[in-house]
């Protein structure tokens, strides 16, 4: 039964003093120990705590939507309306099952290339000799270039 009916009041009716004076009135009528009914004074009672906290009326008017105020059959991932975090990833997750979701899609890892590179410049008389010294990733490659230089002088 509705918290609004229990204590005869509508929602437009339910200012915090309306609803005090329907506590009481009804409390007295229904209270266990003038002769009322305990279960309908307990229905009374709990009525008057949700609808008279300000933060437990909000959430009672406005309720968070769950499965099956839509009608619609929780999956088996779900127990109570609430996920079960390990069956979710172990669906998501587990390439076993055909349904394997990569969420952050990354080429392989691959380890930078470290580059050492050293040039030196040599003359031997008109013959320029350079040597290039590279290493790349531990392996090292040596390049000597000669050339010819022309020695004109005007």
């Amino acid at each position: 039964m509705d918290h609004y009916t229990i204590l005869k009041l509508t929602k437009e009716q339910a200012t915090p003093e309306n609803i005090k004076k329907n506590y009481k009135k009804m409390a007295l009528k229904y209270h266990p120990d003038r002769g009322g009914d305990p279960e309908l004074f307990k229905k009374i009672s709990e009525a008057y705590q949700t609808l008279s906290d300000p933060a437990k009326k909000r959430q009672y008017d406005n309720p968070v939507p769950t499965f099956n105020r839509f009608n619609s059959t929780p999956s088996p991932h779900f127990q109570e309306n609430f996920a079960v975090p390990e069956a979710v990833f172990k669906h998501f997750f587990n390439p076993s099952n055909g349904t394997h979701i990569n969420i952050n899609p990354r080429p392989p890892f691959v380890t930078p290339n470290i580059i050492q590179r050293s040039i030196s410049t040599q003359y031997d008389g008109n013959i320029k000799i350079q040597t290039i010294k590279e290493t790349i990733n531990g392996k090292t490659k040596v390049t000597i270039i000669k050339s010819k230089l022309n020695n004109t002088y005007d």
